[in-house]
């Protein structure tokens, strides 16, 4: 299969580019040189010129779109950056699938879409009113993509809190650099927010899977393990043979448990990854390197 790629230059991207399947003949898109295979054709481009589209391959089996604005929590002052990388390029994107035959558009849209989390996260809400930037613009994408649903089969998957060896940015880094430096994590009440990480090499295995299979439609990507901040910071500092200590807030916590159902019919829950060894993976990484950029 001919797939062409956008954002492997970020965290997903680096351990996709370690995990390619063999028979996938990858064409990737990038404003800077990667470190990648040999057989990964790389093309330097700024997903925001309108005419570089017109140099890509004629022919393509599949489209896999992880850019995401790196100044997608920026508001205000970055709106137009990040609607022009999360919504205008994804539709450049989707106009050159139709033109190249392509069978398949797989996009990394986020969990974000559901804010502010108020009702039950399931993939058939349509009444849904994100309040951030990021999630307004990766909505926005959505939309427009389904209007392609009748060329290909299009897929938005909608990530949960991936986490896994050498991230530098989001919730378990954040959790190990406070716990490791003895700083206060803060809670949400009792135990702060509840939810259910997915380990990278997981979201990598189905993302694969939705692309080799044609996925359709929204699907929530999220770990079998439920836990709270306070569970995950424990189970850290135990690793680390520290005690953590907490502040709490007066604030409710959350509890962003999307519904799964949907991916499971999908993919087998038993191949996910056991979560204690997912975590003890991720935490073995981070103990040499400096601290993560949060």
């Amino acid at each position: 299969m001919r797939i062409l790629i956008t954002g492997l230059s970020g965290f997903l991207g680096q351990k996709l580019l370690s995990k390619l399947p063999a028979d996938w003949e990858v064409v990737a898109l990038s404003r800077s040189t990667l470190a990648a295979p040999p057989v990964v054709t790389q093309i330097k481009m700024d997903l925001t010129d309108a005419d570089a589209y017109r140099s890509l391959p004629s022919q393509i089996d599949a489209v896999l779109s992880l850019a995401q604005s790196r100044a997608y929590s920026v508001f205000p002052g970055q709106t137009g950056d990040v609607y022009d990388v999360n919504v205008t390029a994804s539709v450049r994107l989707a106009d050159y699938a139709a033109r190249a035959n392509a069978k398949s558009f797989t996009f990394f849209s986020t969990g974000s879409v559901y804010e502010p989390y108020t009702k039950p996260l399931r993939e058939t809400d349509m009444e849904l009113a994100p309040r951030s930037l990021n999630g307004v613009s990766k909505l926005a994408a959505e939309r427009a993509l389904s209007l392609y649903r009748d060329i290909f089969p299009v897929c938005c998957l909608r990530p949960f809190f991936p986490f896994g060896p050498h991230q530098t940015r989001s919730i378990v880094p954040t959790l190990f650099e406070r716990i490791n430096t003895g700083t206060a994590v803060q809670l949400d009440g009792k135990d702060g927010l509840t939810f259910s990480p997915v380990y990278v090499d997981d979201l990598i295995n189905i993302t694969v899977r939705a692309i080799e299979d044609h996925w359709r439609g929204a699907v929530n990507v999220a770990g079998l393990q439920t836990v709270t901040v306070r569970e995950l910071s424990e189970a850290i500092a135990r690793a680390l043979g520290v005690e953590p200590v907490f502040s709490q807030s007066s604030s409710s916590a959350l509890s962003l448990l999307p519904e799964t159902d949907h991916l499971y019919s999908l993919y087998s829950p038993a191949s996910m990854t056991n979560f204690d060894d997912a975590l003890s993976q991720t935490i073995a990484s981070f103990r040499n390197r400096k601290a993560p950029s949060i």
